[in-house]
């Protein structure tokens, strides 16, 4: 790409802008996937087991584990949007 009236060295292309920015978005989507998948793993080592709970616990218990699976399909699709979308935006650089 040519910049008139600039030198090579001062002229930033289109195409390394978009590059730029879809790695900015890949990192914060892949970010996301990852300290989801952190958080699971330590509310997992703090969840104790409940060996001799009344049925009132046990229902407690799954409703809990149901919220939390919800929130981390949320979190999921948001990473995977994340990366989705920095794919897309490097290829659409590739146009420039």
């Amino acid at each position: 790409m040519s910049c008139p009236g600039q030198s090579q060295s001062e002229c930033i292309s289109v195409s390394l802008v978009l590059n730029c920015l879809a790695l900015i978005i890949s990192l914060t989507g892949s970010w996301v996937l990852v300290s989801t998948r952190r958080r699971q793993r330590v509310v997992a080592a703090m969840r104790r087991p409940l060996n001799d709970a009344s049925q009132r616990a046990r229902r407690e218990r799954q409703e809990e584990v149901q919220r939390e699976a919800r929130v981390d399909f949320v979190f999921y699709a948001a990473g995977f949007a994340g990366l989705g979308l920095g794919l897309a935006v490097s290829w659409l650089s590739r146009v420039f």
